[in-house]
């Protein structure tokens, strides 16, 4: 099927299409479907594309797909997104994107993640990311995660934090902090916190602040 016969399907007809035709569609042929054919595919057709391909959607296709799309995203598709296409994710689908396929993300494609995007994430997502994953993120995108989802973060990511990330953290964010993040903050880690971070850590988490530390 050339480019010119995909493009010519009336929109509300696209969803006829079988889910072997859809993933037999090669990059230039998926890049050719317009914003408004992929907006109404059903979420079976947005499974079958072809993974190796699914990184050549334009960032006006991503732009157009639903949370529902989003959801039915598997995580190879998910981790052949460049740092553009998951830039231009709408804020209110990020969330809907599996863990798993976020883990599979390069810490490359994660710096092009929006604060208005980071913020976003849920707790659990962002809980599942890698350690390395976590410890990519530059310093907005750390003052940009919610308070609410600081204690969904494990310790092991904490532990990552540089000073210059943990410097990024805002006093709510520290205040919001479980005993056993603060516990996991390196030395390196706390040499980053200014005076008004310090005044921020309340009489519950000072307890737990060791020696080494």
């Amino acid at each position: 099927m050339s480019t010119d016969q995909l493009v010519s399907i009336e929109t509300v007809d696209i969803t006829g299409l079988n889910t072997k035709v859809i993933k037999s569609l090669d990059s230039t042929q998926l890049s050719s479907l317009t914003t408004e054919q992929m907006s109404v595919m059903y979420t079976n057709q947005i499974g079958a594309i072809n993974t190796k391909f699914f990184g050549n959607l334009t960032t006006e296709q991503i732009v157009g797909l639903s949370a529902k799309q989003f959801a039915a995203l598997n995580k190879n598709q998910v981790g052949q997104m460049d740092s553009g296409q998951l830039g231009a994710i709408e804020t209110d689908d990020i969330a809907s994107i599996k863990t798993a396929g976020l883990v599979k993300l390069t810490s490359q494609t994660l710096n092009g993640l929006t604060t208005e995007q980071v913020a976003a994430l849920t707790g659990t997502q962002l809980s599942k990311l890698t350690t390395f994953q976590f410890s990519s993120l530059n310093t907005e995108q750390i003052s940009a995660i919610e308070t609410k989802d600081i204690s969904s973060l494990g310790t092991k990511q904490i532990k990552t934090l540089s000073s210059m990330q943990v410097s990024s953290l805002g006093a709510e964010q520290i205040s919001a902090m479980g005993t056993k993040h603060i516990k996991a903050l390196t030395t390196t880690g706390l040499d980053g916190l200014s005076t008004t971070q310090m005044s921020a850590i309340t009489s519950v988490q000072i307890k737990v602040l060791t020696t080494k530390q």
